[in-house]
């Protein structure tokens, strides 16, 4: 009866596998400069980086010096925040790249400390600095840009 039972337990697997297709792993499709520099900074002691908006990841100029920025979605560990990192490309001659994070325990104007409302985020590539537009079905609208120093978040209505 035991083996009876293996077999169709076997059998059973075998119909359902599949067929030596793996789930695509979203972390592989970040440059791997930016996975690189989130760990150089040890950020992935305290964040992950978290795949809940499509394009998981964008790059641009974000703070206006003409290297190319990324930017990805992180959620915080400890408190299960959201919010985005901002790892800026490196000058010449530099060990290693600034990062700047809002959202995930860091405030920042009007979009709070927690982007868990954010249902979309865009790049805004027409203006002087690229931007990241954030959306919601349900409550705030907002623009995340570089004031020269740091970033801030303006609401659109």
């Amino acid at each position: 009866m035991k083996k009876i039972f293996f077999l169709i337990l076997i059998f059973s697997a075998s119909l359902f596998a599949q067929r030596g297709r793996l789930i695509p792993n979203p972390l592989k499709n970040i440059p791997r400069w930016a996975r690189t520099e989130f760990k150089a900074h040890n950020l992935d002691r305290k964040y992950i980086i978290t795949f809940k908006n499509y394009p998981h990841f964008y790059h641009g100029d974000f703070n206006c010096d003409n290297r190319k920025d990324y930017v990805l979605q992180i959620t915080e560990k400890e408190t299960g925040k959201s919010g985005l990192v901002f790892l800026f490309g490196k000058k010449t001659q530099t060990i290693s790249t600034t990062y700047s994070i809002i959202g995930a325990g860091n405030r920042i104007g009007k979009a709070g400390d927690d982007f868990k409302w954010v249902d979309k985020w865009t790049l805004q590539t027409d203006v002087k600095c690229d931007e990241i537009f954030l959306s919601s079905n349900k409550s705030k609208n907002g623009i995340v840009k570089w004031d020269g120093k740091s970033f801030d978040f303006k609401s659109t209505h």
